[in-house]
């Protein structure tokens, strides 16, 4: 490890400040490219890191550490403004498949009885086998919130609309 360090900051020794810019500058339009194309917040730091490390070759910074000053700007950014810019541009996660079922209400088909492994609801428009959350049986017609999913079982819950 340590005379791959020592290859590494003696080759970055023979790079000229025209090579190291180009570098620099040609990594910083391919992750604006990445970036266009996923446009989820998730090139844009690297982005910042090879600006930074660009704007070091004009201070005589050798390439060994503008490659720490890359990393090092990349990483402070997605850990420090990532979530921020998430949240203040509107970005969050949605649910797909089975995950946007937590939360969403439905009718019993069937009653919902763990002991006897008995149970199915209807939720947006599909039947699904059913289990009961807290182990209560839950009897047909009653409204039923979803709170969780495994595999192809629903564990619901009787929701308030029922009292």
């Amino acid at each position: 490890m340590e005379n791959f360090l020592e290859n590494l900051f003696e080759s970055s020794q023979n790079l000229s400040v025209t090579g190291e810019l180009l570098f620099w500058a040609v990594l910083t339009v391919l992750c604006i490219i990445v970036e266009a194309i996923t446009a989820g917040l998730i090139a844009i730091w690297f982005v910042l890191g090879a600006l930074a490390a660009f704007v070091s070759v004009f201070f005589g910074v050798p390439f060994v550490y503008q490659l720490v000053i890359f990393a090092g700007t990349a990483t402070v950014t997605i850990l420090l403004v990532r979530p921020t810019a998430k949240s203040c541009l509107g970005i969050h996660e949605t649910a797909t498949n089975v995950d946007s079922l937590i939360g969403m209400k439905g009718v019993v088909l069937e009653t919902v009885n763990n002991l006897r492994e008995t149970g199915r609801v209807k939720v947006n428009g599909l039947t699904w086998t059913a289990r009961s959350v807290d182990g209560t049986e839950i009897a047909e017609d009653r409204i039923i919130e979803v709170q969780r999913v495994e595999g192809v079982t629903l564990f619901v819950f009787e929701a308030a609309e029922n009292d």
